[in-house]
Parts: C-alpha cells; sequence; structure tokens
C-alpha cells in the first residue's frame, strides 16, 4: 500500500470513541449522543507526497518538529486561504498520534500590541480519540471565527487578572457592513489565569496604516451568562444604547463602564448582544483577508506528550469544510528532538521583555523558560515595569515566576528597565509641576518624564537653590533605586539593561525644516543653567541659540547627563549585588548616514546615546538587526558592527575593556507574508551563525519574537547554538583569520577563526540544494579541500594542525 493511500485511509477511517472535548470559546461536544467523526472524502485532492506539499502552501512554516516524549508539543497553525470553501464552514483537523494530548493550559498571547499574533478564537473546538490503522490518534477540530479576520469593530474582552493588569484583548463578536438590528451570541471560556473582564467596543487602524473602515455602530442589551447555569453575570442597562462611531486609521476604544466583571476562571460564558450598523470596508470576507499579507493563526496549542510515546511519528492535518470535503491535507513529521549543547561563554539570551509572557499563567511561563533552555539559550532577558511613584511596598511585585524558573533551570537573568518611560511618574509629576520636563518651548513633556537636571543635581539649579536632593538622595530616583535594588536582590539578578531611545536633541535634524517639533527632552530654566556650566558659557543660552549655533552642545550635555544617569542606576545596583552589570540597547551609528546624517547623529539626536560617551558606563551593548522580515530597518552586516566596535573603543580611556556586542535578531514570525516567513526561517541557523562569526557579533546573540515561538522553530535555533557552543572557544579567546583560507564557489560566504595553532572554517549556503565549495590554506602546501555543504545550512572545517 502507498503511503499515500495508508495516510489517507488513516484520515478516514475513524472510530467512534470519543475521550472529550475542550474549548477555549468553543462547543462542548456531547460524549452520550457523538457518533462518529466525520468521515474525509479522499478523492478531492490531488495524489501527490504529503511530504512534498512547499510549506508555502501548508498552516506550518517546516515539514518536520522536533518532539520531547514526557514534554510539551507546542504548534502556532496559520489559517490559510481556501478557495470555494465558505468562511463559516472552515475547519483545520490536526491528527496526532495518541500519545499526544491536548494540555488545558491555555496561551492567552505574547504578542505586545496585537500586531504579530493575530489570535482568531474559534467558535468551535473538538478534541476526539479515533483508531485509524489500529492505531490510536488523537484529532483537533479547530473552527475559527473567520468574522474575526475581517475589518469591522469588535466586542472585545479585556481579561484582567489578579493582580488587576490586563492580560489580553480578545475579540469575541466583529461587526461588518450595513445591517439592522439583529442579535448576535458567542461563547467564550475564561483564560485559566483571569479573575474577569472589562467589555469594549475596539476597533485597531490597520497594521499597514491604510484601515479603510468608517462608519457607526449601534449596540444595546448586551449581557454575560454562565453558559451551564444561565446565571447573569453583567448586563447594559435595559434601554441603555451605546453608539461608536468610527473614523478612518484612527482606534476607537468605548469602555462598557470602569468596573471589572469578575469571572470564574476557566468557566465557559454565553455573551449575547443586539446591534445595528452601517460600517464601510472592503474587507468584508475572510477570504478578501486571507488573500492579503496578513497572516493570522489559530490559538498556540499545548500538547502533553507522553514518556512512552513512539518517534518518528506523524501530524497529519486536513482543511475541510467540517463535514464531507477535504479541501487540503499535508503532514508534518514528529522527530526525537536532538541534543542540545548550550554556549558557557557566549551569550544566547531571548526578550521577554516587549511581549505579554509575565501575563501568562506560571504554568505557562514555566513552558517558555522549559522552551528557551531546550533551543540552547542561556540568558532570559525579562522586563521590569517602572515603578509607580507613590506605591506603596505592599502593591509591588518583587518576585517573578518566569525569572524564578529560569534561575531554576541555571540561566543568567538580564532585567529591562523603563526609566523616565512611561506615566509611572505622573504622581511626582503633578505633585512637583516644577519638576515635570519642559520641551525648549515651555510645554509639558506628555510622557510625565521627571527632569533630568532635578534627578541629577537636586536643588543647585532652582531658582532660588532648594534643598532638594541630588542623585541617588533625589526623592523620585531614591524611590525608583529603591524598588529597582529589591528586585534585583528578590530574584538574584545578574545583570540590567536599559532601552534607551529618550530623545536628546531640542528637535531632530533628520526631518525636514517644515516636519520638526520640539522633542520631548528637558529643556526647562533649570536645565538651561546647567547648560550654561556644561558649556562654560557666559551668559543664559537664548532659545534660538539652542536650537541654531548650539545645537550640537545641547545634545552633548543630554547624552552626559544620560550617562551620568546610567552610572547612578549601575552604583545602586551594586549595592546589592557588586558583580551586576549593566547595558544599553539602543540605535546603531549608522542610522540614517544614508539621509546625510554624520555617523551616530541620529541615535544622539532620536534616542540621547552617544555610544563613545557610553561606553566607559556600560558593558554591554546591545541593537538589534531588523531582521529579514523588517525591510525598513533591512539587515546587518561586518560594516555595521565594525562602525559600533570603532565608536565604542574612541570613548575608552587606556586600559579599559571595551563593552561587550550582542546583536539581536528578530524571529521569522514578527511580520511579513508567509512567503517571507517561510524564507527567513529556511535561513534562521544560518543567519544566527553569521551574526556571530561573521558579522562581528562576538560576545553572543539575543532572540526577539517570543510573539511567534513554537516548537517549528526549536530545530535551527538549537542547531545555530550548538555549534556555537561547540566552536564559542574560537570566538571568546581566538581571532579571525580570512587571510588564512581562499573559499571559491559560486556565491561563496564563510569565515575563518584561528585559536593558536587550530584553524577552522564555516561556511554557509543560503541554496535550497546541497552546495560543493573548495577550500585553501594559504599558509599550507597542498591543503585543498572540497567540503559539501547541505542546503540552507552551514558547517565548520576543522584544519589539520601544522
Amino acid at each position: 500500500m502507498s503511503r499515500l493511500m495508508k495516510n489517507r485511509r488513516m484520515l478516514a477511517g475513524v472510530s467512534s470513541v470519543f475521550l472529550f472535548s475542550f474549548c477555549c470559546g468553543c462547543k462542548v461536544a456531547d460524549t452520550d449522543t457523538a457518533k462518529t467523526a466525520p468521515p474525509a472524502v479522499i478523492g478531492q485532492v490531488a495524489a501527490v507526497k504529503l511530504e512534498a506539499i512547499p510549506v508555502g502552501q501548508t498552516p506550518f512554516l517546516t515539514h518536520a518538529v522536533e518532539v520531547t516524549p514526557g514534554g510539551k508539543l507546542m504548534l502556532h497553525a496559520r489559517i490559510m486561504p481556501v478557495e470555494g470553501l465558505a468562511d463559516d464552514k472552515y475547519t483545520l483537523v490536526l491528527s496526532l498520534p495518541g500519545a499526544c494530548s491536548l494540555s488545558k493550559l491555555q496561551i492567552t498571547g505574547t504578542d505586545n500590541d496585537g500586531v504579530f499574533n493575530h489570535k482568531v478564537g474559534p467558535v468551535d473546538e473538538q478534541v476526539r480519540a479515533v483508531i485509524a490503522e489500529g492505531e490510536k490518534r488523537t484529532e483537533i477540530y479547530y473552527r475559527p471565527d473567520m468574522q474575526n479576520l475581517c475589518e469591522g469593530i469588535e466586542l472585545n474582552f479585556g481579561y484582567i487578572n489578579e493582580f488587576r493588569r490586563t492580560i489580553s484583548y480578545t475579540p469575541v463578536i466583529k461587526f461588518i457592513g450595513s445591517f439592522d438590528w439583529c442579535k448576535f451570541s458567542k461563547e467564550v471560556t475564561t483564560p485559566d489565569n483571569a479573575i474577569g473582564v472589562r467589555p469594549l467596543l475596539l476597533k485597531w487602524p490597520d497594521a499597514r496604516g491604510n484601515s479603510p473602515l468608517s462608519g457607526a455602530l449601534h449596540v444595546r442589551n448586551l449581557n454575560i451568562r454562565e453558559a451551564d447555569s444561565g446565571k447573569l453575570v453583567y448586563e447594559l442597562p435595559a434601554g441603555q444604547e451605546t453608539t461608536v462611531t468610527v473614523v478612518q486609521d484612527v482606534k476607537t476604544a468605548h469602555w462598557f463602564g470602569t468596573n471589572m466583571v469578575p469571572l470564574t476562571p476557566s468557566m465557559r460564558y454565553a455573551v449575547t448582544c443586539e446591534a445595528k450598523g452601517d460600517l464601510k470596508s472592503k474587507s468584508e470576507s475572510a477570504q478578501v483577508t486571507l488573500s492579503g499579507d496578513t497572516v493570522f493563526f489559530t490559538r498556540n496549542f499545548i500538547f502533553d506528550v507522553a514518556a512512552d510515546a513512539v518517534l518518528p511519528a506523524k501530524l497529519i492535518w486536513r482543511i475541510t469544510d467540517g463535514n464531507q470535503h477535504v479541501y487540503r491535507e499535508g503532514a508534518v513529521a514528529l522527530i526525537p528532538a536532538g541534543k542540545t549543547l548550550t554556549p558557557k561563554k557566549l551569550e544566547t539570551s531571548v526578550w521577554v521583555a516587549e511581549t505579554r509572557l509575565s501575563n501568562e499563567s506560571t504554568p505557562v511561563q514555566k513552558i517558555f523558560v522549559d522552551k528557551f533552555a531546550t533551543w540552547g539559550l542561556n540568558t532570559i532577558m525579562p522586563q521590569f515595569d517602572e515603578p509607580r511613584y507613590g506605591a506603596s511596598n505592599d502593591t509591588i511585585e518583587f518576585s517573578f515566576p518566569v525569572i524564578q524558573e529560569a534561575k531554576r533551570r541555571g540561566m543568567q537573568v538580564r532585567a529591562y528597565l523603563h526609566v523616565r518611560y512611561s506615566d509611572a511618574a505622573r504622581p511626582y509629576c503633578e505633585a512637583h509641576p516644577e519638576y515635570w520636563a519642559e520641551t525648549y518651548k515651555g510645554d509639558k513633556s506628555a510622557g510625565y518624564r521627571v527632569c533630568l537636571t532635578h534627578i541629577l543635581d537636586g536643588g543647585k539649579y532652582d531658582t532660588p537653590p532648594s534643598g532638594a536632593g541630588a542623585g541617588l538622595n533625589n526623592p523620585w530616583l531614591a524611590r525608583y533605586c529603591e524598588i529597582l535594588n529589591k528586585r534585583i536582590e528578590v530574584n538574584a539578578i545578574d545583570s540590567i539593561w536599559m532601552d534607551h531611545e529618550i530623545a536628546g536633541a531640542p528637535y531632530r535634524k533628520d526631518l525636514p525644516p517644515e516636519k520638526r517639533k520640539p522633542s520631548d527632552v528637558c529643556l526647562c530654566k533649570r536645565c538651561i543653567r546647567a547648560f550654561q556650566d556644561y558649556a562654560k558659557l557666559d551668559h543664559l543660552p537664548t532659545t534660538n541659540e539652542i536650537c541654531g549655533e548650539l545645537y550640537e552642545k545641547v545634545t552633548d550635555f543630554k547624552c552626559w547627563q544620560h550617562r551620568r544617569l546610567i552610572e547612578m542606576l549601575h552604583d545602586s545596583a551594586r549595592r546589592v549585588n557588586p558583580r551586576v552589570t549593566f547595558g544599553i540597547y539602543s540605535g546603531w551609528p549608522t542610522d540614517r548616514i544614508e539621509k546625510g546624517l554624520k555617523l551616530g547623529d541620529f541615535c544622539r539626536q532620536a534616542y540621547g546615546v552617544d555610544w563613545a560617551m557610553l561606553a566607559p558606563a556600560i558593558d554591554i551593548a546591545m541593537m538589534r538587526t531588523g531582521g529579514p522580515l523588517r525591510g525598513g530597518w533591512g539587515n546587518i552586516n561586518a560594516k555595521c558592527v565594525e562602525s559600533l566596535r570603532s565608536v565604542l573603543t574612541k570613548g575608552l580611556k587606556a586600559g579599559q575593556p571595551l563593552p561587550k556586542i550582542i546583536i539581536s535578531l528578530y524571529g521569522p514570525t514578527a511580520d511579513g507574508n508567509w512567503s517571507q516567513r517561510c524564507a527567513a526561517f529556511q535561513s534562521l541557523k544560518i543567519d544566527i551563525v553569521k551574526m556571530v562569526v561573521l558579522y562581528g557579533s562576538t560576545s553572543g546573540w539575543s532572540y526577539s519574537a517570543v510573539w511567534g515561538m513554537d516548537d517549528q522553530l526549536i530545530a535551527p535555533i538549537r542547531q545555530a547554538n550548538s555549534l556555537l557552543a561547540k566552536y564559542e572557544d574560537f570566538i571568546i579567546d581566538g581571532k579571525r583569520a580570512d587571510n588564512l583560507v581562499e573559499l571559491s564557489g559560486e556565491n561563496v560566504s564563510g569565515a575563518t577563526w584561528q585559536l593558536r595553532d587550530r584553524v577552522i572554517t564555516f561556511v554557509f549556503n543560503y541554496d535550497a540544494a546541497p552546495r560543493e565549495f573548495s577550500l585553501k590554506r594559504k599558509d599550507l602546501a597542498n591543503s585543498a579541500e572540497k567540503v559539501s555543504v547541505p542546503g540552507y545550512d552551514c558547517l565548520v572545517h576543522e584544519w589539520a594542525r601544522p
């Protein structure tokens, strides 16, 4: 029997055995009345080898996923466009070995702002135990709410956890087009870490800024009931009608009341309302939406894998109309997880900052940390929210579950600080408006930022001079450091870092004159007096001078103030942990030089970072590549890193060590269309290794795409880290020696490293097919070698010692 026919008989030969139904906003099957799963009609699908289907035509990025018996399997499938399949009939079926059972844990959504992870909840999700070809299998029938793909206004649930934080915004009902009063209903399940909800009407502008939606929506008789008991838990007052007007490309958010509606975690609720709308949009069907560039996903499934699971095995997927017709089918191999080598000297870190992972339930956070370790990542970078000034200690969380789990796994932890970024200083600014930062025009900063001169110099430059404390004795900074140090102590933090993108210039010179506006940088009278001392001026500079002839000097002053703040934060942290290191993440010195700016200008003006000035004060310098899918940013190359290294070196005194340079890579699911994601996934292993050994991120690398991660990513990242771990001594203690080896072959790319009398050469192949390259040691006779590199891969050639 052919493999294809065996697979198809497996799809069709379904027993009447049902295990259970678990829903995430779904209907639960009646185990007494449910009979057989609908058989798949095989004749509807072309007879091709399932494994031969290009990943670009499947819901997955890869043909093989690594699985660990006794562990967890995470899968995040996309929703594919399927011609001729009605939106309300679309059903994705995932058929896995019986050793894989669907976990009751839910991932509410680890994305930061909803742009990267388009999570489409189901209108129906069922789990069935079936017998196919004598084999027990677990099948998931997932019917997504395709309305949620379309452009419209949604009734959205802002779920809230026990700390009164909003953990996710989840679409419940999407309102589209023009319609008279009618009733809408949806069943939802509360996330397992949510204790309540705030319902709202929400419309986000299109991620690419071309949202065509406009019009008005009217809503009445909204209520929420327990699905099983019918108990009413929320009701919009009778007769009350809510009207929302939508303006194209403008965010709309209308909350139903200000109080949280208490809900029970993991309980099902029936949501109903009546609505009337006249909404104008070009995207009123899922098929139209899916034909564009935006990629939408199912929820991220978590499976428990039995310890006795037999591998390799097969995951079979199919897209059906929920009944007799199969529109697409394919297979993914489930293979045993390979051995992971984790670097001990090179940093391999992962951004937890800028995600909602901290809002997931503790068990889910632990699963992610376990996955990070499986990847060969040795450092986790969580986020410390900026302490709200005036908050009492008993309302501040000092222990972070994701950090505790990482420390248990032996990982290093670098905490990401928000400093003068959020509105956490609002109580201080409102209580002390004289210390609220002002632009050069005298307007208060929009971000409730505290004046830097007040923080650093206290009352020295007040008029008249006051007794306000300076530095670590300043009331605002002292409170900040008190909370920061407690967090460092409780969580055994190894390192701290700042995402530093706070303006350093009065305005940005890279913008045309008509678009220039005051930057949100403090240039109040106190700052002007401090600047006079810094610049050794014989008079107080005027606004015209600050924005004209003294522009560069003012920018120097603000970058210098930022350095002083960093030094104070670092000194304070070392009182708790003398070995704690400090890093800065910001822009590249090469940013915008193509627009006529000098090296480092944009970073100084827009981000307040002068890398040369900062070099003596930091241990780590971090940037991001932008990744292959962030076209506006482009990818780094060796010249970018070398420019950074050169700028940092200029700021160091004799004998001072160069800060570590660690470049962060966006993952393949951060943005872009499906074809781009597939291409990025194929080259992910090469991109990681190349970034370190060829481009010069020689202290390690970082990964920034938790919002898109699942087990499809394990293989390339694990393989890259294992390769780097094997040869990290060359990178840390050796030197580049490209001049020793000659490489030849079409589009050849490689890097040679030397450690004493040992020499190795990395060779990269970006083609799908295996390629052969010629290598020759220039310093040795008769040393020609030929190496064959698999498609989308890299290898290391170890030269024999002379």
